[in-house]
Order: C-alpha cells, then structure tokens, then sequence
C-alpha cells in the first residue's frame, strides 16, 4: 500500500524541488479501460476536485485548505492568494502544528519508544526468513542497518523505506511543504494556530492492529514497499490539478495489484485504511471546527481529507454550511 499511497495521503509530492527525482505519470500507461473506471467512480463522490473551500453559516466563514507537506515553487502564488485570508483569520487549524511536531520530535530524542518495538522481539524473528530478507536488503539500500530495522515498528519501517532515494538526500530542503508555508505566515502575522489531534492520537491508528498482524501486511506489501518516481510525479500532477479523490482512487488501484493477500482481505484493509485515516479522523476533528471561538477560521489539512461521503465539505454541508469552491 505504502508506494503510492504514502505519496497520496501524507502528500510527499515535491515537483521541481528535486535534484535528482524524475518520473512518468502513470496514468500515460495505465490502461484506458481502468482509467475509464475510476474515473466513474470518483464522479460519484461529493467534492471530487477542488484544493480550496469555504465554508459559511450564519456570519461565519470556514476557509478550508488542502495542503501537501512537501516543497514545490508552484506554492508561491498559492501562498499570495491565501496570505489575505490568514491575515483575517482569528485562528489557523492543522492536522498537527508545527508547535506540537517540534515538541515531538524533541521527545523522541529522549524516548524513541513510539517508533520501535521495545520488548525483546525482532522483525526477524517475527517474518519469514525470506522475507527477512528482502526487507533487510531494502533497508540497507535505503541507509538503514538490518540490525536497527529489525526493531523498527512495522509501520514506521514501510513510511521510511516508501521515500524514493531522489529524496532522501533532499529531505530538509523537501519540507517546506504549504502547511509549514501556512504555519510561518501565521506566526507572522500573529494568527494563533491549533492542531486538531495530538501526535498519541495519530500513533494510536498505526498501532491499532498486533504487532503479528502488522508484520504479516508488511510482508505482503513488500514488493510495493519502495515508492518509485512515477508514483511520487503522478500524485504531484494529480495534487496540482485539485483531484484528490481520483488520487486515491489510483492510490487503491496500485495497492490491489501489487498486494499479495486475498481479494476479501484486499477489500478490508483498504476499506479499514480509508476508515482510520481519513474518515475517523475527519468526524473527531470536526467538533473542535464547529466549536473554536472566531468568525472566520482556516482548516489546512491534507487534500483527501475534503472530498468525500465522510469528507470534512460533506460534513460541514451537514451541519448547514453553505459549500463554495475558491480560486487554489
């Protein structure tokens, strides 16, 4: 799952920031009749398109943005366009602020329980020894020693390898993605900013499953683990042409076919993924949303988190706002 949808949902999608990164769309060679497909299905899904919302109810406006957390010069004008609307904000929202990641990752100096397996099991005695070692030659690929790896938790281990080497060496010049953008303009123009969950909350998804049962996914999406230039530029071009739902259609494509589990567990583990990454999350932000004091607020969150029978337009349209697309 991890090669393109990593691409799609934490929006790893730099463009030109790239040194070394280049890559084909793949919808050049996806065939027609599957492109036809999804793009039925995504017809039928509320707020298809678009990376840039308001929402207005009785004097109060929502500005809702969807962001990416990588890079690209295509940002500036976007930044120019959204620099007004901040500057009235009386409260900026995000996934996680930069406030609460910093704090974080300064914690994980200290403890880095959150991202390895602290009892005295190991990745290598817990997968198959082929499939050990495929997983440790991907890793020592990637600049990670086996003997660190085998102590990784799964999830992590398959979030650090689906980085394609293009970026690797470019991680920090990579990060000043539109969220981190929005964060900076804020904090100049003094707009408070407020994370809608807490890093635990986020963590708490990626572990929800045993660990047994983490290892034996990631021993069937193994083949798909490393994600490749072409996944990393069709997500960019799907992002920049505000099509984020026929982003994860493409997202849940590549995952079916490059998968090793059964058709049914196929459908389950996608459906569980959409569910606690996108779906769950959208519901339990939503209250703070509706609630935070102010008459106008901006919402910058990932661009899949907007569209959608459970996306935060179809939500808020729920609650009686009023949905209008703007200029992105």
């Amino acid at each position: 799952m991890m090669r393109f949808v990593f691409a799609v949902l934490l929006n790893l999608l730099p463009a030109a920031v790239w040194a070394n990164c280049a890559g084909l769309d793949l919808r050049q060679t996806l065939p027609a009749q599957e492109l036809a497909v999804m793009q039925d299905a995504v017809a039928q899904i509320p707020y298809a398109e678009g990376n840039r919302f308001t929402a207005s109810k009785e004097g109060r406006r929502i500005d809702l943005v969807g962001t990416m957390h990588l890079s690209d010069p295509r940002f500036d004008p976007v930044l120019e366009r959204l620099r007004p609307v901040v500057a009235k904000a009386d409260a900026i929202l995000f996934e996680i602020t930069q406030q609460d990641m910093a704090a974080f990752e300064d914690g994980l100096k200290r403890d880095q329980s959150p991202l390895l397996i602290t009892d005295s099991r190991t990745l290598i005695e817990l997968m198959e020894p082929d499939a050990w070692e495929r997983l440790a030659t991907q890793a020592s690929a990637a600049g990670i020693p086996p003997w660190l790896a085998s102590k990784m938790r799964p999830w992590f281990l398959s979030v650090t390898l689906a980085l394609p080497p293009c970026l690797r060496e470019q991680k920090a010049a990579a990060g000043n993605g539109l969220d981190r953008r929005l964060s900076a303009l804020a904090s100049d123009l003094g707009v408070p900013q407020v994370s809608l969950e807490t890093m635990e909350e986020i963590l708490a998804i990626f572990e929800k499953d045993p660990l047994e049962e983490q290892v034996r996914l990631l021993e069937a999406s193994l083949s798909a683990m490393a994600m490749n230039e072409d996944s990393l530029a069709t997500a960019s071009n799907l992002y920049f042409e505000e099509r984020a739902a026929l982003a994860m259609k493409l997202g849940e494509y590549t995952f079916r076919i490059e998968t090793r589990l059964p058709k049914a567990e196929k459908d389950r583990v996608w459906r569980d993924f959409e569910t606690d990454m996108l779906d769950t999350r959208n519901r339990a932000w939503m209250d703070t949303i509706l609630t935070h004091p102010g008459k106008n607020i901006v919402v910058a969150v990932g661009a899949a988190h907007l569209s959608g029978d459970a996306g935060l337009l179809r939500l808020l349209e729920q609650e009686g706002y009023v949905i209008q697309r703007e200029v992105f």
